[in-house]
């Protein structure tokens, strides 16, 4: 039996729009149907549960009438199978751990969203976890606890408690891999060849006639940048150079909490010290960038006083002004080898470890290097 709801004293259209709000007051819309579960979805259309089962995941030999039932019930409610129901019955999880040195870092977070990316690409759901929020002896746990298949470390990893537990990894069967250079000498490394970079830029500086490079965020004291400093040893020693007095450092560095407002205090730094190298080298763009505006800030000029040179070849270093020289981090490269290398170990199913792969570093020249002015 319908119900009619008529309002004198309103004009027609307007009494039919007031009487469709009055009857969605008497009348409500039924609720949505909600399907939690395998089994309730099952009950709900009539089939056994295995059948249901064989449906959601892709098993062929099932009639269409039972596919459609089935699948116009999960369209009208939004059904989701519980990823974790596999997992807890022994199969595999299709998730990859995904540890992060840090969020802050822009080169490090567009490494990882493409990790994520290239993963999604063939299939597996990228579990995230920080550094920042993890501790290190927790982290195996972790990884056992959400049943990753592998994982992928991203960013620069420096705590030496965490080769601990890469090892623990291996002994667990979980293959893993790093994308920086990392200290342990079981690692797995897949990163750009950091000793080439710098010898590539060394030698930009030396053969515009710099012969004094100042470093911005460069330490032997740090493990991963070690392999940069060999490289511009390595150029300077190639001229002839002695690297103790060509290399120049500021003994006491600034906190390092932003990489710009770090950049711009070490010119000024490097500026009220005894003779000013002509050229710097810093450890990525955004230090590059603030120590440029640093100098700006003091009268010198880039390049026409100093010469500096970053790191990563991010949209900074393009937009910048001058725009800056950089070494480019390769970052979809090294991203992709880390992703196929991860995978090669799952495919095979063994677990391999000490493996370091090298990629070739490419040296960007743009406005913010030129010749020494003395």
């Amino acid at each position: 039996m319908g119900v009619g709801v008529c309002l004198t004293g309103f004009p027609p259209g307007l009494n039919r729009r007031v009487s469709h709000f009055f009857l969605k007051k008497i009348i409500p819309e039924p609720a949505r149907l909600t399907i939690r579960t395998t089994a309730e979805l099952a009950k709900h259309v009539g089939l056994s549960r295995a059948t249901v089962s064989r449906i959601l995941n892709g098993h062929s030999g099932i009639k269409q009438k039972n596919i459609e039932r089935v699948m116009r019930v999960v369209d009208e409610t939004g059904f989701s199978p519980n990823p974790y129901s596999n997992i807890l019955r022994g199969k595999r999880s299709a998730t990859i751990a995904v540890y992060l040195s840090s969020f802050k870092q822009h080169a490090v977070v567009q490494k990882l969203a493409d990790v994520v990316h290239r993963l999604a690409k063939v299939g597996y759901t990228a579990l995230i976890e920080t550094a920042e929020n993890a501790d290190h002896a927790d982290i195996t746990r972790w990884i056992m606890r959400m049943r990753a298949e592998g994982v992928i470390f991203v960013g620069q990893h420096t705590d030496s408690g965490l080769a601990a537990q890469v090892r623990e990894l291996a002994a667990a069967g979980v293959p893993h891999v790093f994308t920086e250079n990392f200290s342990d000498a079981k690692a797995n490394i897949v990163t750009l060849d950091r000793t080439q970079g710098l010898e590539l830029a060394a030698n930009h500086l030396l053969d515009l006639g710099h012969r004094r490079i100042g470093l911005m965020g460069i330490s032997d004291k740090v493990p991963v940048e070690v392999a940069r400093l060999i490289g511009l040893r390595r150029a300077l020693e190639a001229r002839k150079l002695d690297p103790a007095s060509a290399l120049v450092s500021v003994g006491d560095p600034p906190a390092r909490v932003s990489n710009m407002i770090f950049g711009r205090e070490m010119a000024q730094r490097f500026a009220s010290g005894p003779r000013m190298p002509t050229a710097f080298v810093t450890v990525n763009d955004e230090i590059a960038f603030g120590a440029i505006e640093g100098f700006r800030t003091l009268g010198l000029a880039v390049p026409g006083n100093v010469s500096v040179i970053g790191f990563n070849n991010e949209d900074i270093a393009k937009f910048a002004s001058p725009s800056i020289t950089t070494i480019d981090a390769e970052i979809e490269a090294t991203a992709a080898a880390a992703v196929d290398f991860l995978l090669s170990q799952l495919l095979k199913g063994v677990v391999i470890s000490a493996r370091s792969r090298l990629l070739p570093s490419r040296l960007v020249v743009r406005e913010s290097t030129g010749p020494a002015n003395r």
